[in-house]
């Protein structure tokens, strides 16, 4: 149950106060509102304008985790987006799959195709590809065909990773990734396969 009069107390306290917020501060802000999908403008614009200030102080986590916050309440704040991506070109190899996964999925929700941004995270995520779970291949497969950005080696090795671990997928899993492969007119008989066996197995 949200308890929006609560929110609402919050949300006042944290703009009054937001400039003695660090990154995390912040981003534990946002993350908040975006799981309960509460907008509240007047909280977004000063806690962006604030994450902007401290960008460079951010984990790897804060950065995801900010940019997937933006995703989530559909709010395409370009300033604060565009000052996370050097940041995090720059500390992309200290990403684990999840926030590679989130980041490169609230991009491409906002339908903003930063390259150089999308060409780190192929970078490093094929460098620990095996680390990823199914749900982070299929939000990433789904990421760089949304935009469309081509990658002649990433979406391969996507789908050699895939395929060992889909007793981990779910529906919207599967479709999301056979979209993917779709959209972009890959094909990949192995994984179209094995999804098509995972549907047949949910189904049945």
């Amino acid at each position: 149950m949200c308890n929006f009069r609560l929110l609402g107390a919050i949300g006042f306290e944290a703009t009054v106060k937001v400039l003695d917020f660090d990154s995390q501060h912040i981003t534990n802000t946002v993350w908040a509102c975006a799981v309960l999908l509460v907008q509240n403008g007047p909280l977004f614009f000063s806690v962006s304008s604030s994450f902007v200030r401290v960008v460079d102080c951010a984990s790897p986590q804060d950065l995801a985790n900010t940019a997937w916050s933006c995703a989530m309440l559909l709010l395409n704040d370009a300033p604060l987006l565009y000052s996370i991506s050097p940041y995090a070109i720059w500390r992309s190899s200290e990403f684990k799959p999840r926030e590679m996964s989130n980041t490169a999925w609230a991009y491409a929700k906002l339908l903003l195709c930063d390259v150089p941004l999308l060409a780190a995270i192929s970078e490093a995520s094929q460098q620990n590809i095996s680390e990823s779970d199914f749900q982070n291949l299929s939000n990433t497969a789904w990421a760089f065909a949304k935009l469309p950005v081509l990658d002649d080696t990433f979406m391969p090795s996507i789908a050699s990773s895939a395929i060992p671990k889909m007793s981990g997928a779910n529906a919207q899993g599967i479709s999301n990734t056979a979209w993917a492969f779709a959209a972009i007119k890959l094909e990949n008989d192995p994984l179209l396969h094995s999804l098509s066996a995972k549907v047949l197995h949910i189904i049945f």
